[in-house]
Parts: structure tokens; C-alpha cells; sequence
């Protein structure tokens, strides 16, 4: 039996960074798995923006939590099954999926999908913060891919929940298949 795992299957290991740049919109994640790594950018959807409440900012916790549910639909099926290691810089964000609330109530409803797909599609989500400097997707998020061409990364289709436009809905139980 293997120690990484009771059931003594290996699960796959990915490791994601993720970052938003804020008043540009732009949200970006950076993947590393099965000695490949792949990137994607996009910038947040104006239907997903208008449903946000107006805080006087740039949304940038919603941002940031926005791309980490960029990382794991991008990735899809890729995730299932795996132990995801995510970096993020955003403290706010980051304890606020560890502890799994927000006083922010978009957020929080991101949170909760998040949360609830991570465990339908069996992901081991482990949460890490990151510096700034050292978060590998900080520069694609501002349009810099000098690093991820460095790096030799495939750039992906950017993809995220289609929950997006109905955060207020409550998610019916679907078994990953």
C-alpha cells in the first residue's frame, strides 16, 4: 500500500499558482504536472462583474477567488482525483477557503462551489499562500509571459464555472462520473 494514499493508488499531484491584477480585470492560473507546465489568462466576465456588489474597488478578493475557480475548471478533468497544491498571494482569500466563508457574500458563494466541486470530484485542495514576487502567475495576470515562455508553458483554453451567472442558485448533488 502506498503511503501518499490508504486506498494504495498514487494520486496525481498538480501544483497551481493563481493571481488577479485588479482594475485591469485580468485573472490568470499557472499549472505544473506530469513534467509539463500549462498557463491560461482571461479577464473577468462582464455578466459575473454586473451581479458583483459595488465595494468602491477593483473586487480584487472576488477577483482572486475568481481565479482559482479559473484553475480548476481549465484544468477540468485533469483535477479529478489529484492533490492540488494551490498558491495564492491573497491572504484574505486564502483563509477565507480554508476556513470556508467570506464576509463577502460573492465570495463566499464562490467559496462554497469551490469547495463543494473540489469534494464531487474527489480533488485533495491544499492551500498555500505565496508571495507576490515569488507567485509565478502574478506576472501573466498583468500580460508579461516573458517567464512562462522561459519556462516553456502551454497556454490552455481558459475556462470557468458556468455556476458563475447563478451564484444565488443552490447546486443540485452530482457524483463525478
Amino acid at each position: 500500500m502506498s503511503k501518499r494514499h490508504a486506498g494504495g493508488k498514487n494520486r496525481k499531484h498538480i501544483r497551481i499558482w493563481v493571481d488577479a491584477a485588479g482594475a485591469s480585470r485580468h485573472i490568470a492560473m499557472v499549472a505544473s504536472y506530469d513534467a509539463q507546465t500549462v498557463s491560461c489568462l482571461c479577464k473577468s466576465p462582464d455578466e459575473w462583474w454586473s451581479i458583483l456588489a459595488d465595494r468602491g474597488d477593483s473586487q480584487i478578493g472576488n477577483q482572486e477567488m475568481l481565479s482559482i475557480c479559473l484553475a480548476l475548471e481549465s484544468l477540468g478533468s485533469t483535477c479529478e482525483g489529484a492533490v492540488v497544491i494551490l498558491f495564492c498571494d491573497n491572504a484574505g482569500v486564502l483563509h477565507s477557503m480554508m476556513r470556508g466563508s467570506s464576509r463577502c457574500v460573492e465570495t463566499n458563494q464562490m467559496i462554497g462551489r469551490t469547495w463543494y466541486e473540489a469534494m464531487r470530484k474527489r480533488i485533495g485542495l491544499h492551500l498555500l499562500k505565496v508571495q507576490s514576487k515569488a507567485n509565478i502567475a502574478d506576472l501573466p495576470s498583468r500580460q508579461d509571459f516573458a517567464l512562462l515562455k522561459l519556462m516553456g508553458a502551454k497556454e490552455i483554453e481558459p475556462r470557468l464555472p458556468s455556476w458563475l451567472g447563478s451564484l444565488w442558485e443552490v447546486p443540485e448533488y452530482v457524483p463525478a462520473a
